[in-house]
């Protein structure tokens, strides 16, 4: 599919970037990763197994024309995204961008007995769903930024952007506790590296800027400045 006059290539060219987004075969990673695809970019969709990554990367590059890659990973173990960087450098050479969108999302049914689980409220909140929420939500951020980072670093260029929410400042539940912690990632990734991290944001879906934190909306003009920046 021809995009070079589409509307989203105008705003910004990302031909021959290599983009990253983690829980990229879900709703939303899939179309994280269509609007890199349309923009130009090749998009590398990391997710579980079960998730049938390949199968959503082969949909997005019919889609959208450039040569995408789904991988299997899970973002909470080091060996399995040290072995999918070694895949995506061994294919494309590079590592562009990051997007860290995975999260846990456990589903919030009735048990047998016809009760509905309250985890509103904090009594009621299962240990083992926490930890879980936890450890995707904002231990594989950053250990996704911590190993594909290094490959931005070594260019001196680079873009990561952690999907964050609104509800990180409401907090109702451990999955929008863990994007609280994801400009506070951005932050230690700004101040720790090399010149090209400080393009590290965060992104909320439903865009608020609370007191002290620095949150950027994918649709600024400004973050598509740092995206269009030449490597």
């Amino acid at each position: 599919m021809d995009t070079s006059n589409s509307r989203v290539r105008k705003l910004f060219d990302l031909t021959g970037r290599v983009a990253i987004v983690t829980g990229g075969a879900g709703l939303l990673g899939y179309h994280h990763g269509a609007i890199l695809a349309e923009a130009g970019a090749h998009v590398i969709l990391l997710d579980l197994p079960a998730a049938n990554p390949g199968l959503r990367a082969e949909q997005l590059q019919t889609a959208h024309g450039p040569e995408c890659l789904g991988l299997a990973a899970d973002i909470t173990i080091e060996a399995s995204l040290l072995e999918a960087r070694d895949a995506i450098l061994a294919k494309f050479g590079r590592i562009d961008i990051l997007i860290n969108n995975a999260a846990n999302n456990p589903k919030v049914e009735a048990d047998p007995h016809g009760e509905p689980k309250q985890w509103s409220r904090l009594e009621n909140f299962p240990l083992a769903v926490w930890n879980a929420d936890i450890a995707v939500g904002l231990t594989g951020a950053f250990l996704c930024s911590r190993i594909f980072g290094q490959e931005m670093v070594k260019r001196n260029a680079g873009v990561i952007l952690n999907i964050a929410s609104d509800l990180g400042v409401i907090a109702p539940d451990s999955a929008s506790t863990a994007r609280k912690g994801f400009p506070k990632i951005s932050s230690r990734s700004s101040r720790s590296r090399t010149r090209w991290s400080r393009r590290a944001s965060s992104a909320s879906r439903a865009i608020s800027r609370p007191t002290g934190q620095r949150t950027t909306s994918a649709s600024t003009p400004s973050l598509r400045r740092r995206l269009r920046r030449p490597a």
